[in-house]
């Protein structure tokens, strides 16, 4: 990992330089290093070290340093500035892409924590990590007045905390903190995933999004499309009832369980970094399809698993020869 993870500190406003704060980091001082920036690379770590022990190798300093190399507070201005290098100003920064939305979101926690709306991430980082969910939808249509016309607007919850999923290879469930510290700053509510059949954004009021004490609710009210309308129709007659979320987890934002008797993995949602889309569809992907990024993980820990039990099957094995001669 090449994100250094986010650790709440206080947040200053303060003049602000970079160069001044990494001067004053003591050269080999490590635990410095790595308490005032947000990423390094890991290609520089030395056989024996847990993190490179050289200045050159760490990005996106953020943290006040004083004179005697103690790092203090998060500075806003330095938070700010980080999210504009991520956004290409001045030319951006030369990050490997899967670590844009780590930094970002590390960044933009700390905004948070001075009650300040961080800005959006427009550059276009790497996606590969986005997985697809699908709930029943259970929505309503509830008529809404509008001036001299009546609307008709979609009301539901995209997704429920603490309930255990249908089999996707492993049993999910989304904590109820886990939405937190996601980034839900452009949303999209869209039929299918389809980015061309577009029903309300956060961005423009259309959709609006609140997390309760039973999950993400949601309040979409369609521009006037044929869409739209086909979209209301079929979900009042009850062809259409599902809905799905793409999101991204967040680095080491999920927990892993296996039960080494009867092979059942369990993966707990902790923190999910973003929110793209919660959509409307007709036929929710096949439970095996929409969740391949974990299954990938899924699959490492069952190899695991078989791994230490063909350890343990040699090493009775081995005692009962021992015991023979």
């Amino acid at each position: 990992m090449a994100v250094i993870p986010y650790e709440k500190t206080d947040v200053v406003d303060e003049p602000w330089d970079a160069n001044e704060m990494r001067k004053n980091i003591k050269d080999g001082d490590v635990e410095a290093l790595v308490a005032a920036h947000a990423w390094y690379d890991e290609t520089a770590i030395k056989e024996g070290e847990e993190y490179p022990s050289i200045k050159s190798a760490y990005k996106f300093i953020h943290h006040m340093v004083d004179k005697k190399g103690r790092v203090g507070a998060a500075n806003i201005k330095a938070c700010q500035s980080g999210i504009g290098f991520l956004n290409g100003a001045m030319a951006g920064t030369k990050i490997p892409e899967k670590d844009v939305l780590g930094v970002y979101n590390h960044l933009a926690k700390h905004l948070r924590d001075a009650g300040l709306e961080p800005p959006t991430l427009k550059r276009s980082a790497s996606i590969s990590n986005k997985e697809v969910r699908t709930i029943q939808l259970n929505a309503e249509i509830r008529a809404v007045q509008q001036d001299d016309t009546q609307q008709k607007k979609i009301v539901g919850y995209a997704l429920k905390f603490n309930q255990p999923s249908n089999d996707l290879g492993f049993i999910e469930t989304i904590d109820k903190h886990a939405l937190d510290n996601t980034d839900m700053s452009d949303v999209v509510a869209l039929i299918n995933h389809d980015a061309n059949l577009v029903l309300g954004r956060t961005t423009s009021g259309t959709l609006k999004l609140k997390v309760d004490d039973i999950g993400l609710y949601f309040e979409v009210t369609p521009t006037d499309t044929s869409y739209a309308r086909d979209l209301i129709a079929n979900m009042e007659a009850g062809n259409i009832t599902q809905c799905s979320f793409a999101f991204v987890v967040a680095d080491d934002g999920d927990d892993w369980q296996i039960d080494e008797e009867t092979g059942m993995i369990t993966r707990t949602i902790l923190d999910i970094a973003k929110l793209y889309d919660v959509s409307i569809v007709t036929f929710p992907a096949y439970s095996q399809t929409e969740a391949v990024v974990a299954q990938r993980k899924a699959q490492d820990l069952r190899a695991e698993a078989e791994q230490r039990k063909q350890r343990e099957r040699l090493k009775k094995k081995l005692q009962i020869e021992l015991e023979l001669m």
